[in-house]
């Protein structure tokens, strides 16, 4: 039987062994039959997401709707409460922004300018990504941001060098744009939750008073230097465990024509400005989501045309619902 045979099976064993444990060893009776069933809620969805033949879309909604029927939310407005927060709909803003880059043909610039500067190789890429995103936190604090940007420019660079979607090159820089990126998000106390909350937790129970400053020379040096050494490990597994590189296709591709896409810089200046904004500018006055929201109006307008009906259909509203049914939960 082969491991994906067993892994149902030894993922029902291990929360079979956590539910007997927590039942029986009294640590239950410190929780409330609302809390007990809130866990409960919470070991349905890792299912649900994960080893379920239900289709996630699907299987979100109805998580919400075990939220009622269990009594977990009162009002049907507390179970759908996910859906109201500004970060679904700037995840949501931010991929129609992307979506437009990639229609005006932003990518391929970007990806040609990498390849080119890289002298063709991948090897530079490699080396360059993690330290690209671990000092783009300093400048652009928004994880989603930066993914959102660098996504389509990986996926570009991976199709100029002639690999698949499962290839190694690819793999890697997923996991760099996706994962070390979301933990260097953690050095700027300006943005994301989790350096927020701590912050705010050892004010409150630590009495300790830390500045922005205060803050990165303590935590980004021991942060960056243990994700650059992950990603060293992360490199050698994926090699481990993916079809080689094939070296052939090592070379610089020209863009077509050797010219800019049409409205090129009418499409970069406004988002630069929006970049700048979001560097400058103080988010407790100015929502972080308000620049972007300008900015798909202004690709959305005829001359530009990068915005339509299609390209709202073809988002990923699988991933939409999944979020706000875990901020829900949440």
């Amino acid at each position: 039987m082969s491991f994906s045979e067993l892994r149902p099976w030894l993922i029902m064993l291990l929360f079979s062994l956590a539910a007997f444990s927590f039942f029986y060893t009294n640590i239950a009776s410190a929780y409330s039959l609302q809390q007990l069933l809130t866990l409960l809620l919470l070991g349905v969805a890792i299912y649900f997401w994960t080893l379920s033949p239900l289709p996630i879309a699907a299987s979100s909604l109805v998580l919400v709707g075990l939220i009622l029927l269990l009594g977990v939310a009162e009002k049907p407005e507390e179970a759908s409460s996910g859906f109201l927060p500004n970060a679904i709909y700037f995840i949501l803003v931010l991929s129609l922004i992307s979506a437009a880059l990639v229609k005006a043909g932003v990518d391929r610039v970007f990806a040609h300018i990498i390849i080119k500067f890289s002298r063709g190789g991948i090897r530079a890429i490699l080396l360059g990504l993690p330290l690209l995103i671990v000092f783009m936190a300093v400048f652009l604090p928004s994880a989603v941001a930066r993914f959102r940007i660098l996504e389509p420019i990986v996926e570009q660079v991976n199709g100029r060098f002639g690999f698949g979607q499962e290839s190694l090159f690819r793999k890697y820089c997923m996991y760099v744009i996706g994962m070390l990126n979301q933990n260097s998000t953690m050095i700027v106390l300006m943005a994301g939750g989790f350096p927020i909350l701590a912050a705010q937790l050892l004010k409150d129970f630590g009495g300790i008073q830390i500045s922005r400053l205060g803050w990165f020379l303590r935590i980004a040096p021991p942060l960056w230097l243990a994700m650059l050494i992950i990603s060293f490990g992360v490199w050698f597994y994926f090699k481990r465990n993916s079809a080689l590189l094939i070296t052939a296709h090592w070379k610089i591709p020209e863009m077509e024509a050797g010219v800019l896409p049409p409205r090129f810089w009418w499409i970069m200046l406004p988002f630069g400005m929006m970049i700048i904004s979001w560097i400058v500018l103080d988010h407790q006055q100015v929502p972080l989501i308000l620049d972007p929201l300008l900015l798909v109006g202004y690709y959305t307008m005829p001359i530009n045309g990068l915005i339509t009906n299609k390209t709202v259909r073809t988002y990923d509203w699988e991933n939409f619902l999944l979020l706000g049914s875990s901020f829900s939960l949440g």
